[in-house]
């Protein structure tokens, strides 16, 4: 006689769908963990080819490039410290097609003869974990280090859109820093940093208003000072003067010049530092120490 067959309750059915249910659950947090973390380093990585471009310029050309370049004319946008380093990051035909002015006696110096490239995307210049761009013109997720909050040596500027701009740093606008005007030490100075609130794309360096050398407005997009804590909250310390995103009835008083660096890895910051080399900071950083670290000649001692 042929046994009857005996299949699964339904009991015994939802016993084995809860524990799958369960394992999943455990597991899940561990490939995204796992994710995170190829793409972090994919973003170290970025950093340290930016950073070893850094040195490759100082090695051709005595300085670090300036943050931004300067335009000739007030109001135009400029070249970024980013355009500069394209032929450095094997980009030489990238940068033949934007044709960064650098000839002083032409009345475009600083600018570029084609804006177009400002759509491209730049995988190099992006961070895996940080959200793809998705207007016209694409950002970048790395920003040189203009200086720092107690800067000596900044402009006193408008404070309503862009804001005062520390110049203690390493990378702001206009500036040409000699490894031996790094008196704290390379290897003790920020140079470029992750950020994932930005409000111009990777090509614009910075625009000005004024007369030359007599500046009352610069609009810094490549290079930024630090004044607000990493990862800063913004719900705590406001959102930008520009964010037409922001929660209605929130506090916008960020200004372009001082948006905070930040990331979407959880915890900290990743920084390329002027030796070249590439470091975590932690968010849990003390204002004074960050300061510090953005300083290229302050003297301060920094622990992080």
């Amino acid at each position: 006689m042929n046994s009857p067959r005996r299949g699964f309750t339904l009991v015994e059915l939802l016993v084995v769908i809860t524990i799958i249910s369960i394992l999943i659950g455990l597991l899940l947090p561990a490939v995204q963990a796992a994710r995170e973390a190829a793409r972090r380093s994919s973003c170290q990585n970025n950093l340290k080819q930016i950073g070893l471009a850094l040195q490759s310029y100082h090695s051709e050309q005595g300085t670090f490039p300036p943050g931004a370049m300067l335009h000739a004319q007030q109001v135009r946008p400029s070249a970024s410290w980013r355009a500069l380093l394209l032929p450095l990051m094997e980009q030489q035909a990238l940068f033949d097609e934007i044709g960064v002015v650098q000839d002083k006696s032409d009345r475009n110096y600083g600018g570029v003869e084609n804006r177009k490239p400002g759509t491209y995307e730049m995988p190099m210049y992006l961070c895996p974990s940080a959200a793809r761009p998705e207007g016209q013109f694409k950002e970048s997720h790395y920003a040189g280090v203009a200086g720092g909050e107690g800067a000596v040596d900044s402009w006193d500027l408008e404070d309503t859109i862009c804001g005062d701009l520390r110049r203690n740093g390493v990378l702001f606008p206009g500036s040409r820093v000699r490894m031996a005007r790094i008196v704290d030490g390379t290897s003790h100075t920020l140079m470029v940093g992750e950020r994932n609130y930005v409000f111009r794309d990777w090509l614009v360096g910075a625009d000005w208003r004024g007369a030359t050398g007599a500046y009352t407005k610069v609009c810094s997009g490549a290079a930024k000072s630090i004044i607000y804590p990493l990862n800063a909250d913004h719900d705590e310390f406001g959102y930008s003067v520009e964010d037409t995103t922001a929660p209605e009835g929130a506090m916008r008083s960020m200004l372009l010049n001082d948006l905070e660096f930040a990331s979407d890895h959880p915890g900290g910051v990743q920084f390329a530092f002027a030796d070249g080399s590439v470091q975590w900071i932690d968010e849990e950083i003390t204002l004074p120490a960050l300061y510090a670290l953005a300083s290229r000649d302050g003297g301060e001692v920094a622990e992080y």
